[in-house]
């Protein structure tokens, strides 16, 4: 399956950090070439399917910080429900 241009797109994880909330640059195989720091994009694991939803920073080692797992749209509604 090949990454949404809009979503990027992670390595395989150890089991260890399957559920860990940050993503570090060497977990990341790619970013959208659009991509803002301070963005939330849609994450695919190594099989291009759903992960998570994060926060971009690419001047951090910590390139992506998950703000859910499930795959929902960022609004006012999911702060509210927050």
């Amino acid at each position: 399956m090949i990454a949404a241009p809009d979503a990027a797109r992670i390595k395989a994880r150890r089991p260890e950090r399957l559920r860990h909330p940050w993503l570090f640059e060497g977990e990341v195989e790619s970013l959208p070439a659009g991509a803002v720091d301070g963005e939330a994009i849609r994450v695919l694991d190594h099989r291009g399917r759903f992960f998570a939803t994060a926060y971009v920073n690419r001047a951090s080692k910590i390139r992506l910080r998950v703000i859910s797992w499930r795959d929902e749209a960022i609004d006012a509604g999911f702060w509210q429900r927050r």
